[in-house]
């Protein structure tokens, strides 16, 4: 088969990548910080992605855990495992789309975009789902290393098949696919593709699996009911209304990420910036001077000014169609793909031997980019630790209050109000660059799954968490609490403790 035969370069090319790849992961396994979900699937051993819509998933962390449940915490080797997959995914894209590229150094320049762009840092902190996201982000490039000499029929299929495998393991991978056909269309219109035929049996069979999973799959494993069934709805039928949320949702999301980017540093943004600007005019002139049709010239010309915001809108759109959208990082954790459309296409100016200085001054701007894609990751884990080392204090010191309190068991229940604070250090940072806000959680909450788990790590015995109700707000307006310190203070209301931070 064509996708697991490389030669000794690639096999090079590979090691070099796997090895910077874990470099730049290497901070959120020293960091070492049960990370959301994680919490829960320490404490229980278990794993609900079936309910989620995600069966394949499950089973491939199932099958990795020795094949039964409950499932163990065996990180960082899942972390390790996807970023060794991802690699060899995209090593094997490289090998059939970036043969023409001599310098390997480029080559991985481009490359590392896919996992280490901001919005994918918080899918890379997940010890459980981390390979799951990676395995569902590898198979679109293992679709687009299949040679354009095999049979339409079986692309079609490979392609179906790969997107009900993507689907059932993590859906937001899917959005990567419009960027790798829209590349294939921008190497099409640069003469650099003889037909695009292949490449739309590709992203049309990855689109039918999609709509397979939607209409077959999903409705036998997503829950038919509460938070999960709400969170999977889609926009039904065509109306002024459904339109309307459609367009809201393509807004909400494209502001979301804008102002994630803007989080980031003035420099990084300068550089990225600089880079569109320096690849998309060298190619226009490229283009312009070499094409000899007339006829489309024009039209040609205006896509590729305009194919970066194009790429950018069209990746949203699998996500606008859903009813109600949670903004969170982890959903873009395709978005990967847009920044490989910039370095493609960069890719493509190498082809040009008199314009040295300007690949020179693309690869300095790039390669800035990625630095701070390192230094964004390396500050991220230290503010994971920090964090970390600061609630397993609190951690301590609650529960120690708590058996206290609970000496004569007569409590069975507990409730957190308020948000327990930040490390100092961690406000620091994320006042700096705000977009750690979200991807630094903050624990101790009403859920046995998230914050109550951290909890549940340091006692024996465990109390029910439940929701403050208002009457648990009457009591901290006017009771005086049992127990205070300058973090948070405890009271009772009949057989529940509330925790209040202050």
């Amino acid at each position: 088969m064509w996708w697991y035969k490389l030669d000794k370069k690639y096999v090079n090319l590979y090691f070099k990548l796997v090895i910077i790849s874990i470099l730049y992961v290497f901070p959120v396994i020293l960091a070492d910080r049960y990370y959301n979900d994680d919490l829960g699937r320490s404490l229980y051993g278990s794993i609900e992605w079936h309910k989620d819509g995600r069966p394949i998933g499950a089973v491939l962390f199932v099958l990795l855990c020795g094949g039964s449940t409950p499932i163990i915490d065996i990180s960082p080797l899942p972390l390790i495992l996807g970023v060794m997959l991802i690699s060899y995914m995209l090593i094997t894209y490289s090998k059939e789309r970036l043969d023409f590229v001599s310098n390997d150094y480029l080559k991985l320049l481009v490359l590392l975009f896919i996992i280490t762009h901001p919005l994918a840092i918080s899918n890379l902190s997940y010890k459980f789902d981390c390979i799951i996201m990676l395995a569902a982000l590898s198979i679109p490039f293992a679709v687009y290393s299949i040679p354009d000499f095999v049979e339409k029929k079986k692309l079609f299929l490979y392609s179906l098949l790969s997107g009900i495998l993507i689907m059932s393991m993590y859906q937001p991978a899917v959005i990567i696919c419009i960027s790798l056909f829209m590349v294939d269309i921008f190497f099409y219109i640069m003469d650099e593709r003889k037909q695009l035929m292949q490449d739309c049996f590709r992203i049309g069979g990855i689109l039918s699996g999609s709509v397979f999973y939607m209409a077959f799959v999903a409705p036998i494993f997503v829950d038919s009911q509460g938070w999960r069934h709400k969170e999977s709805q889609m926009i039904a039928g065509i109306s002024f209304d459904s339109l309307k949320i459609f367009i809201m949702n393509i807004r909400k999301i494209c502001n979301y990420i804008i102002d994630y980017m803007l989080g980031t540093s003035a420099y990084y943004l300068g550089a990225l910036g600089m880079a569109m600007i320096f690849v998309w005019g060298g190619v226009l002139v490229f283009y312009l001077k070499k094409s000899k049709e007339k006829r489309f010239k024009i039209m040609n010309s205006i896509f590729i000014l305009i194919s970066p915001m194009l790429v950018f809108i069209l990746m949203v759109v699998p996500l606008a169609v859903l009813r109600e959208i949670k903004m969170r990082a982890r959903l873009f954790l395709g978005f990967g793909g847009f920044f490989l459309y910039i370095g493609m296409a960069f890719m493509y100016l190498l082809k040009e031997k008199n314009r040295k200085i300007l690949i020179f001054l693309i690869s300095f701007l790039l390669g800035t980019c990625l630095f701070f894609h390192f230094i964004y990751i390396y500050g991220y884990g230290n503010v994971l630790k920090s964090q970390k080392e600061y609630e397993k204090k609190l951690a301590y010191n609650i529960s120690y209050d708590l058996e206290n309190l609970n000496s004569d068991k007569q409590f069975q229940t507990i409730s957190f109000v308020g948000e327990a604070p930040r490390a100092r250090q961690v406000q620091m940072v994320c006042n700096k660059h705000s977009f750690l806000n979200e991807i630094v959680p903050v624990y101790f909450g009403n859920s046995t799954w998230l914050g109550g788990a951290w909890l549940y790590c340091y006692m024996q015995n465990d109390l029910i968490i439940e929701e403050a109700n208002n009457n648990d707000l009457q009591v901290i307006k006017k009771a005086k609490p049992i127990f205070k310190n300058s973090i948070y203070c405890c009271y009772v209301n009949e057989e529940k403790i509330i925790v209040y931070f202050q």
